[in-house]
C-alpha cells in the first residue's frame, strides 16, 4: 500500500464488501458499532506489520447435509475481502453474485414396438456464462484460473436419436 490513507479507504471498501451478507449478525453489529475506530485500528495493525487472525467460531449445521463450519471473526472477514481486493487485479475481480439462470431441456421420445425414436434441446433458452475461465486471456499468467464457472459453457442444442431393442 502506498500511504496508510490509502489502506484506510481498501479497508473501508472491503468493510462494505464483506458486511453483505452478513448484516445483522453479532459479529457486524458489533464492528459496525465502532466502525471508523475498528477501521483504524485495523489499518494501524497491518501499516505496522502486528496484525493477527481473531479465533473462529466452529458449529455444526445439519441441512441440507450435517457438516462442521468455520466462521471467521468479522474482522478476519474484512481481511479476506482486503486480500482479495489486493491480489486480483479490476478487470479479474469476480462479481458478488452470479446471474440467477435456468437451465432447460426438453425431450420427446415416441415407441414403436422395439424402436424408440427421441430428439430434445437442451439449454433451451441458450444461457451461457460470460468467461466461465479467469484470466482466460493469459493462460500461462499468474491469475488464469478455470475453477470458476459456475454455469453453462455451451449454448442450445439439438438432438435426435433412435434405439433398437434387441431381444
Amino acid at each position: 500500500m502506498e500511504t496508510f490513507e490509502h489502506l484506510l479507504y481498501q479497508l473501508h471498501l472491503s468493510y462494505l464488501q464483506a458486511r453483505k451478507n452478513k448484516r445483522n449478525t453479532h459479529n457486524q453489529l458489533q464492528f459496525e458499532l465502532n466502525q471508523e475506530e475498528n477501521l483504524h485500528q485495523l489499518a494501524t495493525s497491518i501499516f505496522e506489520r502486528k496484525y493477527t487472525p481473531k479465533s473462529s467460531i466452529a458449529f455444526i449445521i445439519q441441512k441440507p447435509v450435517m457438516r462442521e463450519i468455520f466462521a471467521a471473526d468479522f474482522t478476519d472477514r474484512v481481511i479476506h475481502h482486503f486480500i482479495y481486493r489486493c491480489i486480483y487485479p479490476e478487470q479479474y475481480r469476480l462479481p458478488d453474485v452470479s446471474v440467477p439462470y435456468q437451465q432447460i431441456d426438453l425431450q420427446i421420445t415416441r415407441r414403436w414396438k422395439d424402436v424408440l425414436i427421441y430428439g430434445g434441446i437442451e439449454n433451451i433458452f441458450d444461457f451461457r456464462q460470460e468467461f466461465p475461465i479467469l484470466g482466460y486471456d493469459q493462460p500461462f499468467g499468474q491469475y488464469f484460473d478455470p475453477a470458476f464457472n459456475w454455469g453453462p459453457t455451451k449454448g442450445r442444442a439439438f438432438y435426435l436419436g433412435v434405439r433398437y431393442s434387441v431381444k
